[in-house]
């Protein structure tokens, strides 16, 4: 990415820029005196389920010093395509892993904790109605089981009594198993990790 002279400033500022990042291009910037690079990253977060939880694009811009800020995606949004003959800068430009170590060590680490804090009132909330829920439902039916295990120890002479207790312990044991392993997926939907950082392309 090179300066921009100020008379070449555009009309429309360019909005899709996937397919030239990908191949490589060179940008005009009415805003900066000094050629940079921009690399694009995009970063998952995904849980203990195996499933994205959240998923950020990171702008990486490299100066002539060699010096990493990280930027937002609203950059591009500043600049507009150069001309097919335009000069690009002599410099030796970062390699994809060099840059990629930067956003771990910065901007990544941020990124994990905002997502694990959100999750974290998530899960906090689904687990509270859980327990109002099923723990009600599971505290009915162990006294309805109580009752019917009680008659039937008295003599209770109603035909259906063993059947009822059969259904009401099996109902039991149901919801049991449906709190356990919702409890269990909530657990795992509370672990997140970063997942793979995928090189977009170079500006």
């Amino acid at each position: 990415m090179i300066p921009l002279d100020p008379l070449q400033t555009p009309a429309v500022v360019l909005g899709m820029m996937g397919a030239v990042l990908v191949a490589g291009a060179i940008f005009y910037d009415l805003h900066r005196d000094r050629p940079a690079v921009l690399d694009v990253y995009s970063a998952s977060v995904l849980d203990g389920m195996g499933k994205v939880a959240h998923k950020r694009l990171f702008i990486i811009e490299t100066g002539e010093n060699g010096n990493h800020t990280i930027r937002q995606p609203t950059v591009f949004l500043d600049i507009i395509p150069a001309p097919a003959d335009a000069m690009v800068p002599c410099w030796t430009l970062p390699t994809h892993e060099e840059v990629k170590m930067f956003p771990y060590a910065s901007g990544l680490t941020d990124f994990l904790h905002e997502v694990s804090e959100e999750r974290e009132r998530q899960v906090a909330t689904i687990a509270r109605h859980l327990s109002l829920s099923l723990d009600e439902l599971i505290m009915r039916e162990n006294l309805r089981l109580m009752d019917l295990t009680d008659r039937q120890a008295q003599g209770d002479p109603d035909p259906m009594l063993p059947a009822n207790i059969r259904s009401s312990a099996i109902r039991l044991e149901d919801l049991n198993h449906r709190l356990t392993a919702r409890q269990i997926e909530l657990q795992k939907e509370r672990s997140l990790t970063l997942g793979d950082i995928v090189h977009c392309g170079r500006a």
